[in-house]
């Protein structure tokens, strides 16, 4: 990941044609992430050449899987950052 994304990015494969990478600048990113998460799987779903539905955070030199719950009837898509992000999430410039 390049210095200018210390925080590194967000990343899908919704299409094997397609690759997203958004990267992560500050705390607004856990807002964004559960709208992220569902454009990803909408694209995913849509898709002649799909490949995931999962949503990844690239950082420190680490891929990890970002659990989502998607949204239901009764509620909003919901995402959990895996606990091995913690400090990263401590680091995140507040806006």
């Amino acid at each position: 990941m390049p210095k200018s994304c210390p925080y590194g990015a967000l990343v899908a494969v919704p299409r094997a044609s397609m690759l997203i990478v958004h990267p992560v600048m500050s705390n607004r990113v856990l807002h964004f992430l559960p709208e992220f998460a569902d454009i990803v799987v909408e694209m995913h779903d849509t898709a002649t050449d799909a490949c995931s539905h999962r949503t990844y955070w690239w950082a420190d030199d680490q891929l990890l899987d970002v659990p989502v719950c998607p949204a239901s009837e009764h509620s909003h898509t919901r995402i959990e950052i895996p606990p091995e992000y913690d400090d990263l999430v401590r680091r995140l410039p507040r806006k």
